[in-house]
């Protein structure tokens, strides 16, 4: 295919990285080469952080994919296994504050192989899953209530229309009934007035 393909041609070494470190004020938890990766990272198109077990790579993508975030760039952190991204995640999860894990900001994709991870439950996807869940079944029974609420007032103003209706369109009926009614009165008051005299 014509697709170009800059990432994978930077890895091969067929175009050069672009980019400058930055200065990161870091502190004195790493060396000065985990230090060069950091900035390196942050302000280059790419990066190549190499060592043997032991040498601090975990923690120090750990800390590119926070000081990534604080920048508000998106990080997708993936491995081979599950062991080396739990700890990678886990770096970045000891970063954040309460209310950034409440929101997921950062979150573990996938079948964490780590304990530690049990202990910062805002880390998981199925943690927010679940409180998702929630928080629409909620809404739903809020909108069930609603919905219920509002066919009572439906059929009060459907009756109530029906009556509107009913009264405009029998307003010719309704006069003559008043008028018998006046009559009715009229005629029991003479019947009563009768009686009253008869009575004497």
């Amino acid at each position: 295919t014509n697709k170009t393909n800059p990432v994978g041609d930077r890895i091969m070494g067929d175009q050069p990285v672009s980019g400058d470190e930055i200065a990161i004020d870091l502190d004195d938890g790493y060396n000065e080469f985990q230090k060069q990766a950091i900035r390196s990272s942050v302000g280059r198109d790419t990066t190549f952080i190499w060592g043997p077990p032991g040498t601090g790579k975990t923690q120090t993508i750990g800390e590119i994919g926070f000081q990534l975030y604080k920048r508000k760039r998106p990080v997708l952190l993936v491995s081979h296994t599950n062991t080396a991204v739990d700890q990678a995640i886990l770096k970045i999860g000891e970063k954040l504050n309460a209310n950034d894990l409440e929101n997921g900001k950062a979150i573990r994709v996938g079948d964490p192989k780590d304990n530690r991870l049990d202990e910062l439950p805002n880390l998981l996807l199925q943690t927010h899953v679940d409180k998702k869940s929630q928080e629409l079944a909620d809404r739903r029974d809020e909108l069930k209530i609603e919905l219920d609420e509002s066919s009572v007032k439906l059929i009060e103003l459907s009756r109530l229309i029906d009556l509107c209706e009913w009264v405009q369109s029998a307003k010719a009926s309704i006069q003559g009934y008043v008028d018998r009614h006046k009559e009715l009165t009229k005629a029991e008051k003479e019947v009563s007035d009768l009686n009253n005299q008869l009575s004497e």
